[in-house]
């Protein structure tokens, strides 16, 4: 079965009760129906980023349409899963 989600990678949201801003860079489906979305703020004055957050689907607005990931852009050769991180992305 394939998960349709609501929100894309790379675009940015916020959430509509905290105000809460970044990039969806994950995206969770629970087995009670819940579905979440890993938020990333931008890189700070600082040069380090905020920590994220999972976010519920329904407290996420779209902001900016963003940059689409598509996630066989990040792939390794091997289709194995992403060099940096080693997390499978299939």
């Amino acid at each position: 079965m394939d998960i349709i989600a609501k929100f894309e990678f790379g675009i940015e949201v916020q959430d509509l009760i905290t105000g809460f801003k970044g990039v969806v860079g994950g995206h969770a489906r629970y087995i009670t129906g819940c579905d979440q979305y890993l938020v990333q703020p931008t890189m700070g004055k600082d040069g380090k980023y905020p920590d994220s957050a999972w976010v519920d689907e329904g407290r996420l607005k779209v902001v900016k349409k963003g940059r689409k990931v598509n996630m066989r852009d990040v792939e390794s050769d091997s289709g194995e899963g992403c060099d940096s991180c080693q997390a499978p992305t299939k």
